[in-house]
């Protein structure tokens, strides 16, 4: 910094036009070796010294260099260094967004001639620029960019070689950061049909795909334009509805956590939705399948292990409140993908964003969020009426999203109480009568709740026992008639057969001609 380096790389190196004497004897490839090294080094500098960077213009000249360029090697490192830029603090969202630089990522993003991979670092530069600027957002609105990012909202991974999945998934972040939140961006989107484009993605997705788009969602139920056209919403593949797509989620990871038995029943009372093995749980059965259920329709198959009780409890408690408060709302909101095109507050580590940089996912990763807090935050907007006729398995379902905070709570109070124990800590009278006195509430709610459950279950193997029943007496009732048909026909099949040596012109049993057929000594 202090040798001037940083000014050095890009007042010379990065000079988008002629540059000095020396640079004039260089070949195109050379200069271009020499600006993708340069940028390079930036990407780096930028991170341990952003004031030197700032100090030095360095967005101004990045973004000259982005015009510029017909490479799309150095495209590219552009991108990545505006992505990782505008992840140092809101003064460089706010530098690039004067200097212009939103209308010519939506201008580059919106020409399809350009390389998936360019545009997807558009759109998550875009994230980041718009995720905390009101000036931003407008600016994107201006530009026509709702309208180009509700046309790429989209998973058709079969139409290119290309890898969709991480395109699609800075596409929704873009919408999440750029349109979620503001009305005007809001009501563009919905009117170009963003919301139901993002449930036909929904329903086909995987399941990291899935988790985002919920996230999305759940910010973008808070008005109520979108939350009235979400029940419009029907599947073009199965007919069924946005709450029976989210149902079929939230039971996908109710099983992953295994907190239902076979019979869709909730196995622990005091821990309703993350069961231990202990005196409160419900008989478990065979280990291997206990969480599965034979009319399971699970949207994603994919095991996946819960995080602790008070994880699940802030989740709930962040979600529960964004009805009362939008800013609130907005601190759910994924802070761009940054350069490792990973969202930060969706609960994504650094493993996660090293395994999106190598475009792998690590399943192990995954399986560290959960989608249930999100599901909730959006049927809680939508009302949890459904439109569509449910199933037991989804009644039952339902029935433990309504107590979804409730649970939450539950569990961590337990937490909290084995924590005491475990530290052999007690608590003063006051305290320990407060504590056992919310448990034995939350408790109550649940029993209530697995005793609906169970009587939905008994229900619907009542109702299979009397189908079962009527079919055997179907069948029953048709044996006789089956039985006199067949008789009719065996018996007009030996009217019709002529017993050997008596029809006229018949044949004995050596097959010689009988005495009463015709032949030619007759005639």
């Amino acid at each position: 910094v202090e040798c001037g380096f940083v000014q050095f790389l890009l007042k010379t190196v990065l000079d988008a036009q002629d540059g000095t004497p020396e640079q004039r004897q260089w070949s195109q490839e050379q200069r271009r070796k020499v600006q993708l090294e340069g940028l390079s080094a930036l990407f780096q500098l930028v991170q341990c010294v952003p004031a030197a960077f700032t100090e030095a213009e360095g967005c101004a000249s990045v973004l000259q260099l982005l015009h510029m360029t017909r490479s799309r090697e150095v495209q590219t490192k552009c991108l990545n260094l505006l992505q990782v830029a505008v992840r140092q603090g809101p003064s460089f969202a706010t530098e690039l967004g004067a200097l212009g630089a939103v209308g010519q990522l939506v201008e580059l993003f919106a020409d399809k001639d350009n390389s998936m991979s360019s545009r997807q670092l558009c759109a998550s530069v875009l994230a980041g620029l718009c995720a905390e600027n009101a000036d931003n957002r407008r600016e994107f609105r201006k530009k026509d960019g709702v309208e180009a990012i509700r046309a790429e909202v989209v998973y058709r991974p079969d139409e290119t070689t290309d890898n969709h999945l991480f395109y699609t998934l800075c596409v929704v972040d873009c919408v999440w950061s750029a349109v979620v939140g503001t009305r005007k961006n809001e009501v563009r989107f919905l009117d170009a049909g963003g919301l139901f484009a993002l449930l036909d993605v929904l329903e086909v997705a995987p399941l990291l795909l899935k988790r985002q788009i919920i996230g999305c969602l759940a910010d973008l139920m808070q008005y109520r334009k979108a939350a009235k056209l979400f029940g419009q919403w029907n599947s073009q593949i199965t007919m069924k509805g946005a709450v029976k797509i989210l149902l079929e989620l939230w039971q996908s990871e109710q099983e992953a956590a295994r907190s239902t038995g076979q019979d869709g029943v909730i196995r622990d009372l005091e821990r309703p939705l993350n069961p231990q093995n202990g005196p409160n749980a419900l008989p478990a059965g065979d280990r291997e399948g206990e969480g599965e259920r034979p009319d399971s329709r699970s949207s994603d198959s994919s095991v996946r292990s819960a995080s602790k009780a008070s994880t699940r409890f802030r989740q709930a408690k962040s979600f529960a409140d964004t009805a009362a408060s939008h800013a609130s709302m907005k601190s759910t909101r994924t802070s761009g993908f940054g350069v490792a095109l990973g969202a930060t507050n969706i609960g994504v580590n650094g493993a996660m964003a090293a395994s999106l940089r190598s475009e792998v996912v690590d399943p192990t990763v995954i399986d560290k969020q959960d989608s249930r807090a999100k599901i909730f935050a959006v049927l809680r907007c939508v009302g949890f009426e459904c439109q569509e006729i449910l199933t037991v398995a989804e009644r039952q379902q339902m029935e433990v999203v309504k107590m979804y905070p409730t649970a939450t709570e539950l569990e961590a109070w337990i937490e909290v109480r084995e924590h005491l124990e475990a530290r052999d800590l007690k608590p003063i009278a006051a305290d320990l009568r407060w504590m056992t006195e919310s448990i034995a509430e939350r408790r109550e709610q649940a029993s209530q709740v697995q005793g609906v459950q169970a009587k939905l279950a008994e229900e619907l193997r009542v109702e299979e026992k009397a189908s079962l029943n009527r079919f055997y007496e179907d069948v029953r009732s048709r044996a006789p008639a089956r039985r006199a048909s067949s008789a009719k026909e065996d018996g007009s099949a030996s009217r019709s057969d002529t017993p050997g040596g008596l029809g006229l012109g018949g044949f004995d049993g050596d097959g010689d001609e009988q005495d009463g057929g015709f032949s030619s000594e007759g005639f």
